[in-house]
């Protein structure tokens, strides 16, 4: 869909929501408030008034983010139903309402409980749909006391953590908020007890308030809250195969105003990986380059956090978050590579890398909030500020043996120091909320930020009779300066007349610049642009159990200032890579429309979903031969990338203990690139991927889980990925009251986790690579969780 029917689409809904302002209406207000047990407001709950009759509705509306609802009814007798998606129906019967009448606070508990005439019997459904949301409520899963918010995201559709930890949705790239901040932390994820962890919400469209720098949807994990006052305390201990070892501590004290916490994680870990690509040529002769390599990371990371909050009132906040790390690898590699030409062996080396690479990272959080209006407005002021350095140096080795396995030389001798002396990262932002009225409100804010780094990359060559000496040919270095100045605003409300129908309008505005230097190279790479990114998100709650909702938006996407670095890195004789400092920004357009619906209470659910996403000048790694017979890795814009697909997302309840999880996408990819003659090819291909988990909780406190992952052939811009599978398993046993608690995780259990790629859209090569890591890993893990806890009172 073109983005200008988009916008006359959204223009012309704002002019019929509009025009409900002047709806008329009665004297007599309804009001209140939804709560849950820990005394959060429980947002776009339905309040319908129904007639005495038939139970017919009169009037209805649904409750802000924070629970709060207020409506106008004609005078008269009703029954009162509140509801949503989320929470069991609440009947209030014959109510009269001649004159003003505010409900108060509602507590939605889990068990049964009277209050005066509202009977309440409510339970958290798993899965809670709100405009623009899917919030997983994991909280209730037998994981979340003995695992980590990266674990708890196994658990959720959809979403794919990596090897190395990295999070996807739908195979793209997303970002990592928590409670509504992105956050820059490597592995912060891992540093979340479960236990922590009110729900995750899953935004696969983001609305224009959401500034995302590091992906295209957003995962966003919300911690618990209430008014727990008290000290809380965990610590775990975990043992592993192939070397790991870890042991986290965290403690938190709260009383009415005030709270400090921190914590701390130390982990060790060997990594084995081992693989081989093949690559033909076909410039002159063909030749064929066979490399086998095998390697081992041992690693050492340590993680600390600090937090502390004040409230002068209830109205007001501030808050102070600081964490830093430092990680240590100490990567080997070992390759052996055959040379042949027209299949005739030609010559053989031995390769060997080895080196240190130590890091430092520090990032530091400001916050200040304040409430008006008794709560319908509020003010957040932020300044986040982050540095990182890197010290990265190994050596290489290469000795090169005749096709008869004689000695023929040592080929290569070469030591490189890779230095990032400073990473320098700034926000400043503020964030203004205005509630107007009963039904509407306005959402603005601005956002200023900052990012300095300089690398330094010292290529040395060994010579006998002089020892080390630097190739200043090789060697660089690089300074990146980014600045992006940025501004929103963004309009939410309900129909008046159909308060079942919720929307949200916004844009965002956006100057960036960016400004890769290539010391010693005069020419100018500064690249500066506008650009304005509009989103429009609608929801029709069509009755207590289903829900229809319609997402758009557009984001623009930076390359990352290592994309932009011109300078060559040598991997091999036969391999080098370097960026690209012209390449452009992405700019994505996303729209969804989806179905969700429950049956049974939590039973079943079942969410349908068409998705389309195109990608302009969609930044891709590009590979290609030289006349040397040399593989350049790069990065290039191609003209577009989209994908055009289905998701089932299907959640079994049978019985109390056990609950089945799956998810399905099904889509359609396609590239346009160009070949070496600069003619347009177009690429396409159907991906497919599946998720299913299945978690039994058996009596004394034992459960387990079992997670399954399946993803087809994937399209790539140059090839393609194969077909791969696995599987994880994990038991875990609650003691001592639930305090304790021992898991047992086994990691790929059918030890079938392999990458192979393809490249096939090349005039000059094709090759293939496969690559392994880690064969079964089992992780044994022991965590105590003390708590001292009481609750606040009311006033």
């Amino acid at each position: 869909m073109k983005f200008f029917t988009i916008l006359k689409f959204g223009l012309v809904v704002f002019a019929l929501l509009v025009g409900n302002l002047s709806f008329s209406q009665s004297k007599i207000q309804l009001s209140g408030q939804t709560i849950d047990e820990e005394g959060l407001g429980v947002p776009f709950s339905n309040i319908a008034v129904l007639a005495l009759a038939d139970s017919s509705i009169v009037s209805g509306t649904v409750s802000d983010y924070d629970g709060n609802y207020r409506m106008t009814v004609p005078a008269g007798k009703y029954h009162i139903r509140l509801s949503y998606i989320g929470y069991k129906t609440m009947l209030l019967n014959n109510q009269d309402l001649s004159t003003d009448l505010n409900l108060g606070q509602v507590v939605l508990q889990s068990d049964v409980k009277r209050m005066e005439e509202v009977v309440i019997e409510s339970r958290k459904y798993d899965v809670e749909v709100r405009p623009g949301v899917k919030a997983f409520n994991v909280g209730a899963s037998p994981a979340s006391e003995s695992s980590n918010a990266l674990d708890m995201l196994q658990n959720i559709p959809s979403t794919s953590v990596g090897i190395d930890d990295e999070v996807s949705f739908r195979g793209r790239q997303v970002a990592i908020f928590i409670d509504g901040v992105e956050s820059d932390v490597a592995n912060i994820l891992e540093q979340i007890p479960a236990s922590e962890i009110e729900s995750i919400e899953v935004i696969s469209t983001p609305s224009a308030k959401y500034d995302v720098k590091n992906g295209e949807s957003v995962i966003n994990v919300v911690l618990k809250k209430g008014n727990r006052q008290g000290t809380f305390a965990n610590a775990a201990l975990g043992v592993g195969n192939d070397n790991y070892k870890r042991a986290n501590a965290n403690g938190k004290w709260r009383n009415n105003q005030f709270e400090i916490g921190g914590g701390t994680s130390q982990k060790w870990d060997s990594r084995l990986d081992n693989g081989d690509s093949y690559r033909t040529s076909y410039s002159g002769d063909t030749t064929q380059q066979d490399q086998y390599y095998a390697g081992r990371n041992d690693m050492y990371n340590q993680y600390y956090h600090f937090k502390t909050q004040y409230r002068m009132n209830e109205d007001n906040l501030i808050q102070l978050n600081a964490s830093s790390g430092i990680n240590n690898f100490n990567p080997e590699k070992e390759f052996d590579v055959e040379y042949t030409n027209d299949e005739v062996l030609d010559r053989t080396l031995d390769r060997s890398r080895k080196g240190e690479d130590q890091r430092h990272w520090f990032w530091g959080n400001f916050l200040f909030k304040q409430a008006f209006r008794e709560g319908k407005s509020e003010l957040r002021a932020r300044v986040k500020y982050g540095y990182s350095d890197k010290d990265d140096e190994f050596v290489f080795l290469d000795s090169t043996f005749n096709a008869d396995g004689s000695f023929r030389e040592v080929s290569r001798l070469d030591q490189i120091n890779d230095k990032m002396t400073g990473d320098i990262r700034q926000r400043y932002s503020v964030d203004y909320e205005h509630g107007l009225g009963d039904n509407y409100r306005v959402e603005i804010g601005a956002a200023y930020w900052l990012r300095n780094s300089e690398r330094i990359y010292d290529y040395s060559t060994y010579h006998e009779n002089n020892g080390w000496e630097k190739d200043t040919n090789r060697s660089n270095q690089y300074i990146y300066a980014e600045k992006v100045w940025t501004t929103y605003g963004q309009f939410n409300g309900t129909v008046v007349g159909l308060e079942s129908l919720s929307y949200s309008l916004g844009v965002r505005a956006e100057h960036t610049s960016l400004d890769p230097q290539a010391v010693g190279i005069e020419e100018s790479y500064l690249n500066q642009y506008w650009r304005l990114m509009p989103s429009i998100q609608l929801a029709y709650q069509m009755d207590e159990s289903q829900s229809l909702s319609f997402n758009y938006s557009t984001k623009n996407k930076a390359p990352n200032y290592y994309r932009l670095n011109p300078f060559v890195t040598y991997y091999s004789p036969t391999a080098i890579s370097y960026g690209n400092p012209y390449l452009k920004p992405q700019s994505i357009n996303a729209l969804e429309l989806s179905h969700d619906k429950t049956w049974n209470g939590d039973q079943v659910y079942l969410s349908n979903s068409v998705y389309y996403k195109q990608v302009k000048d969609a930044d891709i790694r590009y590979r290609f031969e030289d006349e040397n017979e040399i593989v350049n890795f790069t990065y290039t814009n191609v003209d577009a990338a989209a994908s055009l697909g289905w998701e089932l997302i299907a959640n079994f309840r049978p019985i109390e203990q056990l609950r089945i999880n799956t998810s399905m996408n099904l889509s359609n990819a396609a590239y346009t690139t160009y070949n070496s003659t600069q003619e347009q090819l177009r690429r396409r291909g159907t991906n497919f991927s599946s998720k299913s988990s299945l978690e039994y909780q058996l009596p004394m406190g034992f459960s387990t889980q079992l997670t399954m992952n399946y993803f087809s052939q994937q399209l790539t811009a140059q090839g393609y990925n194969e077909p791969y599978y696995f599987a994880d398993f994990v038991m875990r046993q609650k003691l001592l009251d639930d305090k304790l608690s021992v898991s047992m995780k086994f990691a790929d259990l059918l030890h079938s986790w392999e990458r192979n790629s393809v490249v096939d859209q090349s005039d000059t090569f094709a090759s293939a690579n496969t690559y392994q890591r880690n064969s079964v890993r089992y992780y044994l893990t022991l965590s105590y969780r003390f708590s001292k806890l009481k609750w606040a009172s009311d006033s």
